[in-house]
């Protein structure tokens, strides 16, 4: 039994593609969907109505609007199948198989969590996204492990789902990959998160770091991949440096500082050869340049690393 959980705000012109995509499912006599309504202005009812002869599905409506994080939170809790997936209101998954595909290889030798394929659909093409660890998309995750663990999301609007799943890795869950495309993510003009906005980029990078580092601390209280814990926590000072020297003249700038100076006091670098430590600062560095601009800034930095790390120091 699966339980599928969909966070929804305002999402009447895309639901319906979304359940459809779920009716589809050849298993869907398996599945209950938990349909979390984050305080919309509309009303599902239509849609609740329509699907509920097809298969079980369950609406609760949050008191205010919260955010997703906090919607799948709430899904979580009201839901008891032994395995869970989740899907947004815009999105829908890949085929009729996509559901048994992933449940096929998480009961083959009792994963903890399966990770597909997915496909992103953007104004003007479709890309291939192969096994990402960042958002929740494309996965079935066992409700055991995350039960073990006291595992959920928090209630942070950005970057929650990354947290949720970095704080998963950090504990050596058994992991499948599957060479299979089972969601497909769906652009959004209305969607703040797929938007090109230099200013919610900045306050999702600040999601980002407290999300990151939500995860280190919530992995510590357990026996945790102390490599990963590490690597990941330098791999987000990393990413704070470049994007310090981006934000440079930004008023609430030395936020970023403040996030780095909780990593830099969380990682241990000594199992770790230099050449992975080079390896973790050029992905960073790549990433950052690729898709976030003001290129010149990284390449002629403001402030050293050196500099940066005396300025972390001492906070």
């Amino acid at each position: 039994m699966i339980d599928i959980i969909i966070p929804c705000y305002n999402s009447h012109n895309t639901l319906k593609n979304t359940l459809f995509s779920i009716m589809y499912q050849v298993n869907v006599k398996d599945v209950n969907v938990y349909l979390i309504d984050d305080c919309s202005e509309v009303d599902y009812s239509e849609e609740v109505n329509m699907f509920k002869k097809y298969f079980n599905i369950k609406q609760i409506r949050l008191d205010k609007n919260s955010g997703p994080g906090t919607a799948r939170k709430v899904g979580l809790k009201e839901s008891n199948a032994p395995y869970i997936t989740f899907i947004d209101s815009d999105d829908s998954f890949a085929s009729p198989i996509s559901l048994l595909l992933l449940y096929n290889a998480i009961k083959e030798d009792n994963y903890d969590l399966v990770i597909s394929k997915t496909y992103e659909e953007t104004r003007n093409k479709v890309l291939e996204k192969n096994h990402n660890t960042i958002w929740v998309h494309g996965k079935l995750y066992k409700r055991a492990f995350l039960d073990k663990y006291n595992i959920t999301f928090n209630d942070t609007r950005a970057n929650e789902d990354n947290g949720f799943n970095q704080f998963i890795c950090l504990l050596n869950p058994k992991i499948k990959y599957i060479n299979f495309f089972t969601y497909i993510w769906r652009y959004n003009d209305i969607s703040i998160t797929r938007s090109n906005n230099f200013d919610y980029a900045y306050s999702g990078l600040v999601g980002y770091a407290y999300n990151m580092i939500w995860a280190l601390e919530s992995a510590s209280k357990y026996d945790y991949n102390k490599v990963k814990f590490s690597e990941l926590a330098y791999a987000v000072m990393m990413a704070l440096y470049y994007y310090y020297v981006i934000y440079y003249e930004k008023d609430t700038v030395d936020e970023l500082a403040v996030y780095a100076s909780k990593c830099k006091k969380l990682y241990d670098l000594n199992p770790i050869n230099e050449e992975r430590l080079q390896q973790i600062r050029e992905n960073q560095f790549d990433n950052v340049y690729n898709d976030k601009g003001n290129r010149k800034y990284l390449l002629n930095p403001c402030m050293t690393l050196s500099d940066f790390i005396k300025k972390i120091e001492v906070i």
